[in-house]
């Protein structure tokens, strides 16, 4: 996750990411992109390293999973119930486990997630990501506000933007993956 600017390119709507997402995503035909609110498929990223988040509505709340592919190989893989692994050519596995939640003053969704490295399996990190959707509906920001346990200031706080790619998910809950 860069920590450096974020420049924004325009460019047209691409579903280049992920082998096989635009046949994971559903029944073909163009993607249709819309303000859904969080719900749908979220990508940032170039030809080399590219994040997909996919938000879908199940169990009264909202689920997230995140996908992310480094030269053409899957880096971070995870599942519609938070567990997730990150596999070095080592063989050695980091793992992660997200939980989100919508926070009931702001309407906004909050990512919580822990990583267990492989390098140190007792010592874990923990961070709180907020989500904030731009007025456009087609913009997605994530802000980490929190890393073990301390609160991050407005300013330092790393930053992403995603791009909304498709109001439909990868392979959403309950289909399988």
């Amino acid at each position: 996750m860069s920590r450096g600017m974020i420049h924004r390119v325009r460019r047209p709507m691409q579903l280049l990411l992920l082998p096989g997402l635009s046949a994971a995503i559903g029944c073909g035909g163009p993607p249709e992109v819309s303000d859904t609110g969080y719900e749908g498929t979220w990508r940032r990223g170039n030809d080399r390293a590219q994040s997909v988040i996919s938000i879908a509505r199940a169990d009264g709340g909202l689920r997230v999973r995140v996908l992310v592919e480094r030269d053409g190989k899957p880096g971070l893989v995870c599942d519609w119930n938070g567990d997730c692994e990150r596999r070095h050519e080592s063989g050695e596995v980091d793992r992660y486990r997200f939980r989100s939640e919508l926070d009931p003053r702001s309407g906004r969704l909050i990512v919580s997630y822990d990583i267990t490295t492989a390098a140190d399996p007792d010592q874990s990190e923990r961070y709180v990501d907020e989500y904030v959707l731009e007025p456009d509906g087609r913009s997605l920001r994530v802000e980490t506000v929190e890393r073990n346990g301390e609160t991050l200031p407005p300013g330092a706080r790393p930053m992403r933007v995603f791009s909304k790619v498709d109001d439909r998910v990868l392979a959403p809950p309950g289909r399988s993956s």
